[in-house]
């Protein structure tokens, strides 16, 4: 199964994500399609991860929830 995480945004992520994709074969998009295996959504200052349409339909299809924290940076997955 080819992995596909989608998020919109990354905030100081994207450098880690590319090279996680890469040393696994994902792929990364910013588009949603039904593909898509994993949503890495943003966080507010409580860790809630944003309630948005996409957040909403992975959780319909049954896809893996990822949350960022964007004020840490240093840990990734």
């Amino acid at each position: 199964m080819n992995l596909i995480f989608f998020s919109k945004y990354l905030c100081g992520f994207q450098e880690q994500l590319a090279s996680f994709a890469k040393l696994t074969g994902a792929s990364i998009t910013k588009t949603w399609t039904s593909n898509v295996t994993h949503v890495i959504a943003g966080s507010d200052e409580h860790g809630a991860a944003r309630r948005t349409l996409k957040f909403l339909l992975a959780m319909l299809e049954g896809k893996w929830i990822l949350r960022l924290d964007c004020k840490d940076t240093t840990h990734f997955l």
